[in-house]
């Protein structure tokens, strides 16, 4: 698996970020949307090529060993560590400091978004109900396939129809300030940027 990801996988990631480097500068919103999908499929794609391993991992759990697995998931899920400020910490890694004005637009698709993260969690407490029943009460040894597969989505159009419309909302709000956020970017935020960019890449090629 390792080396399928290796092969397979990281050339795109590569190719992705050197595309990033030489035209951020003039990206619009459009090019934006299609860079959020486009990363977006790379996620999906390795859900895809490690499911039957997953499938074939939990199946060899014993009970004892699900039920520790469905706690530490739970506990995960109802851990709320967002402090004040949060919502600055990715952009601040990017740009570094933040003038006030990228703060505000940073704020405004935070508060747009609230409604979109509660049908987020809404969805995702579904999801996991329906891992649990996969793992538990199938009524036999073997995880229940057909749950399993509603729980762990492998492809985009899997996810409920009100889903897919809200995350294509997200994005393309998502692609509106990032690009009103490139207009207000000092020279030394994007020094800062292209410097993040061209390590994530002498990373990638490291890998």
């Amino acid at each position: 698996m390792v080396a399928w990801h290796r092969q397979s996988e990281l050339p795109k990631y590569k190719s992705h970020i050197q595309s990033l480097l030489k035209h951020w500068q003039t990206m619009t919103e459009s090019d934006v949307v299609h860079m959020v999908y486009t990363t977006r499929n790379y996620w999906y794609s390795v859900v895809e090529a490690v499911y039957s391993k997953l499938e074939t991992h939990l199946n060899s759990l014993n009970r004892e060993q699900r039920e520790m697995l469905i706690a530490n998931i739970e506990k995960e899920m109802l851990d709320d560590d967002w402090e004040e400020g949060d919502q600055f910490n990715r952009y601040e890694r990017w740009l570094g400091d933040l003038s006030d004005k990228q703060k505000e637009l940073i704020n405004e698709y935070y508060e747009q978004g609230e409604f979109a993260r509660q049908v987020w969690r809404a969805h995702e407490q579904r999801r996991f109900s329906q891992f649990k029943q996969a793992m538990l009460l199938s009524g036999t040894e073997q995880v229940s396939p057909e749950l399993l597969q509603q729980a762990i989505v492998t492809t985009p159009t899997a996810l409920p129809e009100r889903i897919l419309d809200i995350q294509a909302r997200r994005i393309k709000e998502y692609a509106n300030l990032a690009v009103k956020l490139k207009d207000t970017m000092s020279d030394k935020q994007k020094k800062h940027f292209k410097e993040e960019l061209e390590e994530l890449l002498e990373l990638l090629e490291s890998l």
